[in-house]
């Protein structure tokens, strides 16, 4: 199973989402997608989490970019357990 989560939602943000979707889900990989990357420090340290996060994409983005995440998530053998993040 593959997420895609945006950083900014409306009722919580992307991190605790994600941390919500671990619990429940342990090896469901997660893909966070901001426009923040560049200008907060603090949200790129967080994305280094190797362990919550399966791969960042920076908005705005290409459609490729998420397409190249699905591919090697599916060609990791769709649980992605043990490939490498992004």
């Amino acid at each position: 199973r593959l997420a895609f989560l945006d950083l900014a939602l409306p009722d919580m943000n992307g991190f605790d989402l994600a941390k919500r979707l671990r619990e429940i889900a342990p090896f469901m990989r997660l893909v966070l997608i901001s426009g923040h990357f560049p200008e907060n420090p603090g949200i790129v340290a967080q994305t280094q989490n190797k362990e919550l996060f399966y791969a960042c994409i920076k908005k705005p983005f290409l459609h490729e970019e998420i397409l190249g995440v699905i591919e090697d998530f599916t060609q990791a053998g769709g649980c992605g357990v043990d490939s490498a993040p992004r």
